[in-house]
Parts: C-alpha cells; structure tokens; sequence
C-alpha cells in the first residue's frame, strides 16, 4: 500500500510540472475548499480553535478565517508537489543574521512551512527535526523532496545534535499540545503543552532561538519575518517558552489565516473556561455555581464567567424552544435562531464568549445553552428538568423526584446546593445584626404559589403558633424574605415580627438584602423553617445536617410534593401543616449533600472524558 501511494503522489508530480504554476496554485485551492465543506470533525476542532483564540470576533469572521485556512493549505500542498527553487517567489526582510554563528530556528506550522525550509536550506546549510509521516508513501516522498532542496532531515534528538555540531541550523517546530511531557505555558490566555526541545538545545549549545513566521502574499508569494533573537543562557526554560508563545500570539493576531487551526492544538490545556447563564433567579444561580465548585475539585484551572440573557419576548422563549428540539451539530458558528429569540444585548454578550462548558439552571435558559453549546462547539449542563428533552445536553443533573432516566442523567436529592463559608458568613451576621448567643430559630420564607387568601389565613395562624413555640423552648428568631416574597405578605412578616422581643434579625429582601444573610441564618440556628415552595432553601438546609422543617403554608402538588414525600421515607426532614401543632423536631438521618456530591463528581469525571 505504501509502495502504491508513493507511485501516485510521484505520477501527480510529474502531472503537475506540465501545468502553469497559476493553475496548480487554482486546483489545489479548489481541493482545499472541497476538504473544508467535507470535513466536518476538521471544521467543528477549527472553529472551536479560532473561538478560543479570538473570542471577540463573530461567527461570520470565524468561519471567514477558517475557510482561507483551509484555502491556503490547499495551496501550501500545491507548491510543494510543484516546487523548484524560485527565490523571487519568497521575501526575507531580515535574512543577515543566518550568516551570523548557527542557531536554531522555530516555527508552529504556519504558512507554508516546507516552502520557508527550501528557501533556507539555498541560504545556508539547514537541517529540520521531523516527524514521520503515518503514510509510508508520503513520507518517503516528502524526504526526497526535502533532501532534493539541499535539506538535512533529522528523526531523532541525537541526530539533530549531530547536524547543530557540524555547523548546520537547526529547525523545529514548537506545535502545542504535541508533546506527552511538555511543559504547560499559556497561549492565548490557555495553559497549553509547548515543546521545550529547542531551548533544552539552546541552552546545553549555547545557540540563540530565532522564531519565524511565514504567511502568503497574493496567492504564489511568501514572506518571512524573524521575531527576535533570543537569547537563553541564564533563563529558565519556561520563560524563554512564554517569550516565544507570546511572539507568535502576535503573528497570529495579524495574520489567523496562516495557522492549521484544525488540529487539536488545546486538547490537553489545564483550564476550562465555564459560562453560567443566569436567569435572574438566585436559586437557580447557586446550584450552577455549586457544580462549579465541583468542578474546582479537578486538576483543571477553572476560569467562570457569569451572563444575564434575557429574551425579546415569552413568545420568542416558547420559539426558541423550539429550535432547540432540533439542534444539532450542523448549528456550528451560526446562532441566527438566537439572534432571533434573544434580546440584542444578550445576543451581542453571547456571541463575544468562548466556553469549554455553558450552564444554566431551570428550564427557561435551556435552549439558549443547547443551542449555544452547540454554535461554539461546547459542552452542555444543564441543572434541574428543562421543557426539551434531557438527551440533548451532555450532562442533566435532576433531582429524583423528577423521575428521569438517561445515560447523561444524574439523580440528586433536593437541590444541588452546598453552602460554603457558612461559619465565616454566620460570624458576620454576628457582628452585623449584633446577634446573642441564646440559641436561635431561622424562618426562611418564599412566594406564593396558589391562592392568596388560603395563605394569608394559614401563614397569620402560623405566626403566632411560631411565636408560641420560641417563647416557651426560650429560642430566639432569624427572619428572611425572598426576592419572590409579595410585598403584602412582606408587611404582614414585618408587622408581626419587628416588634417582637425575640426577634433579633428581620430581613426583607427586596427591601435590603446581604449575601451572609442565608447562609449565616443556617449556620446560627438550631431549628430550620423554610416554607414549602422552597425545595433550593430546604435543600441548603439538609446540606449542613441542620433540623429542617417544612411549613406548609398552602397546597403543595406535583413534583414538590414527589420531593416531599421521598424526603419524609428516608427521615430527611419535619413537615409541619395546618393548624401547625408543635412536636418535638427530628435532626436528619443522612446527609444528603455527601451523596450529591458523590454523584455529581463522577458525572464530572465522565464529562471530562
């Protein structure tokens, strides 16, 4: 098979050499765009790839980039197959110092790169450290070309010493990701494996480094600029490696469409870049950023960036919806749906984002992080049951009492919330509220679900039983509103409480809240009442092992009331209902936040895969 390959690329050579150089330059131009429409894993890596590099630049100039990659090394193929040494086709600016003591020069696979060597190797004696080619054929080829051109090919460390002490140049490329044991420096904001043989050489041979960059000037020429002479002695080898990565940052910032985007140069970075969509409610925006301090737990540096979207209208919720349905892979760099749906600054946000991973929590965010998964090329988490289906995601974390089932799905009890801090934020409540140290009760309560009137009735009930309670056990109360509170039952909380002599912190808040407020309340209290609505508050609650009662203050259906009576089988938590007779409060049998995170950590495991 190799012997036949090699015959082929020799008869196409040959084909070749009796064509004008502007045709070949056209045909393979042709076999470059072809590859580019074809190849649908090389576009999805590239896209991905440039995204990362220049999130600032939108999907129209991403793809613009990406295609005139693959157009220029269509070309680059071309030229090597029909090469002969034509030095008018190449200008070097700066070509003095190869005539200076030998050296080592560096390249990342840019432009065209075996042109660049050709044209060296006629300027100076000039050996490249290569890599066998997977194809017998081709690489047979490529060699006898190379040695054709007057360049010495090398395939190991030793030989390359070999040709450094003979007075040869030395060429090598610094390609990132390549390499098992490289070092990982940053490159383009991402810590990446960059090869440090050439500064191991540098330095053992006291020899300069000296980048090139090479990129194309209408279509047949090439120029070559140097970036500096570096200098490694005294230097440590990272150092010298963030020199060069920064160096060729900058050609590429000038010339993207130069670079092999397509291979899978970040693969192996060392940080992830997670998106949280937030949706504007609080409990939703604590469970993503708890999966996010999962996250935290790998050897991954985790960078996160959080981002208000919004949508024209419910109408273009329920469209994009929709959509969503029938997204797929094919959505790669194009986001018109969202445009459609979404409000201009959100669409403008968004399309400025790069991420490894996007999350969102609730339903009403889910399409937009499906479907702008899958225009960036992301990895999708989604937190709690959306209104499309859970196999759309790479990973849906649902509490139990959804009843999902999926090989991406994850079941978790309650609500996946674990408070951090909690004794440091309850320390500041301390100081805050100037706090006793009597021992304390917490009333969290929520919104109204259903009819005002049955819970304006109940909740007035509940108040002075609650009162009752805390007068003869000798607690004292910690109050809290939510942000889903009505402002009527906020005057009837303030009326019955602000007055009261065990009171010692009201908070109401829509009014002024602090960010120590819940978790300081549970860390504080002894007995934990959080109304029925709230299963995110009962959730943190059960996290922290705290005696948590539930309070009905209204009729609780469906999946609350799945969670409730799923809770009460495994002694999790008190429920207390009209006409809300106090009994002695059982602490948890379980810890619910241990096997959450149990769950969700290997789910992070796979998704990282």
């Amino acid at each position: 098979m190799s012997k036949l390959s090699y015959q082929l690329v020799k008869l196409e050579e040959r084909c070749l050499k009796v064509l004008p150089f502007s045709w070949v330059i056209f045909l393979f131009q042709v076999g470059g765009l072809f590859l580019f429409y074809i190849d649908r894993r090389k576009r999805e890596v590239g896209f991905r790839n440039i995204k990362l590099a220049f999130p600032h630049k939108s999907y129209k100039e991403i793809v613009s980039i990406l295609r005139k990659s693959f157009l220029n090394f269509g070309m680059n193929i071309g030229e090597i197959l029909f090469y002969s040494p034509r030095a008018e086709k190449v200008v070097f600016e700066e070509e003095d110092f190869l005539s200076k003591e030998n050296g080592i020069i560096v390249g990342i696979h840019e432009g065209n790169w075996e042109v660049c060597d050709f044209f060296l190797a006629q300027r100076c004696k000039y050996a490249v450290l290569a890599k066998r080619q997977k194809e017998k054929g081709l690489d047979r080829f490529l060699n006898e070309v190379r040695k054709r051109n007057n360049l010495g090919v090398c395939f190991s460390l030793k030989e390359t010493i070999r040709y450094l002490k003979k007075g040869y140049w030395i060429g090598m490329v610094v390609d990132h990701g390549a390499e098992e044991n490289a070092p990982f420096i940053e490159f383009f904001g991402n810590l990446v494996p960059t090869p440090s043989g050439s500064v191991y050489l540098a330095k053992k041979f006291n020899r300069k480094i000296y980048p090139l960059f090479n990129y194309r000037k209408d279509k047949q020429y090439h120029i070559i600029k140097k970036g500096g002479c570096l200098d490694c002695k005294d230097r440590e080898v990272n150092d010298v490696l963030r020199e060069i990565n920064t160096i060729y940052q900058d050609f590429l910032k000038e010339h993207p469409q130069e670079y092999m985007w397509w291979f899978k140069r970040f693969k192996r970075k060392k940080n992830l870049q997670i998106l949280v969509l937030n949706d504007g409610r609080t409990g939703h925006l604590k469970q993503s950023q708890t999966f996010v301090s999962l996250l935290r737990k790998t050897d991954y540096k985790i960078e996160i960036k959080k981002l208000d979207v919004e949508y024209k209208s419910r109408g273009r919720r329920l469209l994009l919806e929709a959509f969503a349905l029938f997204s797929g892979k094919r959505c790669l760099g194009c986001g018109k749906c969202l445009q459609m749906c979404l409000s201009a600054e959100s669409f403008r946000s968004l399309e400025r984002e790069f991420a490894d991973i996007v999350v969102s929590t609730g339903s009403k965010l889910a399409p937009v992080n499906r479907i702008f998964s899958f225009c960036i090329g992301a990895k999708s988490v989604v937190i709690l049951k959306p209104n499309i289906p859970l196999y759309k995601f790479d990973l849906a974390i649902v509490p139990y009492h959804d009843r999902s089932k999926g090989k991406n799905v994850v079941n978790i009890k309650g609500a996946l919330s674990f408070p951090s801090h909690c004794e440091e934020e309850g320390e500041k409540c301390r100081r805050f509220f100037n706090l006793s140290r009597e021992r304390k009760v917490a009333f969290f309560l929520g919104g109204v679900l259903g009819k005002k009137d049955e819970f304006f009735s109940n909740i007035e009930i509940f108040i002075k039983k609650l009162k009752n309670f805390v007068k003869e056990k000798g607690y004292r109360v910690l109050i809290t509103t939510s942000a889903r509170t009505p402002s009527w039952l906020e005057e009837v909380v303030e009326k019955a409480f602000r007055k009261f002599a065990l009171t010692e912190a009201l908070v109401i808040a829509n009014k002024k809240n602090y960010s120590f407020v819940a978790p300081g309340f549970l860390w504080l209290s002894d007995i934990i009442f959080v109304s029925s609505d709230s299963v995110s508050m009962i959730s943190e609650s059960l996290s922290i092992n705290k005696t948590t009662v539930c309070v009905f203050l209204e009729e609780i259906v469906n999946k609350h009331h799945r969670f409730f009576l799923s809770s009460l089988e495994n002694g999790l938590i008190n429920f207390l209902r009209y006409p809300y007779d106090f009994f002695s409060f059982r602490p948890p049998q379980e810890n619910i936040s241990e096997e959450n995170k149990r769950v969700v950590r290997n789910a992070i495991a796979r998704l990282l895969l």
